[in-house]
């Protein structure tokens, strides 16, 4: 299976692909980033933050994938609040706050589109923040995969949250 996760930047799409490598036992998931892809002979796991690339004050961060229904089994879109995402990505990745405001528009928009496609799920921070393990099993259960790894947000924010 080909599972692609997406989101915009400091939406958990990173813990998420991360999240399902391990509960897939793809072959070196134990020691995958999150970046980019893990895969086996079975399945193949894709991340891609929008922007995709390169970190840091570049005015060039203008790569945005393009995803073609046909070439997924699953899109997995990650949601978090757009603000607080915003604020994240500011303090994270790009610095110009006009240009994480353009950055984080055209991700909205393409994220828009994709929802349209009928392999795409929606992953959300929120809801796993509120729900947890709970939460975790049943979005894995949507797409078909066991449940056996977990992960909270509070375990993968660790240095964020403050109370």
């Amino acid at each position: 299976m080909k599972y692609l996760i997406v989101g915009l930047e400091n939406s958990a799409s990173k813990a998420v692909s991360k999240i399902i490598a391990k509960n897939l036992n793809i072959k070196g998931a134990q020691n995958y980033n999150g970046h980019k892809s893990v895969s086996d002979e079975d399945n193949f796991v894709q991340h891609y933050s929008l922007p995709y690339g390169q970190c840091r004050p570049k005015n060039d961060r203008a790569y945005y994938p393009e995803i073609k229904e046909s070439e997924w089994d699953y899109i997995i879109i990650t949601t978090r609040d757009y603000n607080c995402s915003l604020l994240s990505k500011i303090e994270a990745h790009q610095p110009s706050k006009e240009l994480a405001i353009i950055e984080h528009s055209k991700g909205k928009e393409i994220l828009c589109g994709l929802i349209k496609y009928k392999n795409c799920e929606v992953f959300s921070y929120e809801s796993w923040n509120i729900m947890e393990e709970g939460y975790l099993n049943y979005f894995l259960n949507k797409i078909n995969i066991e449940c056996k790894i977990t992960q909270s947000v509070k375990e993968i924010n660790k240095k964020h949250i403050k109370i």
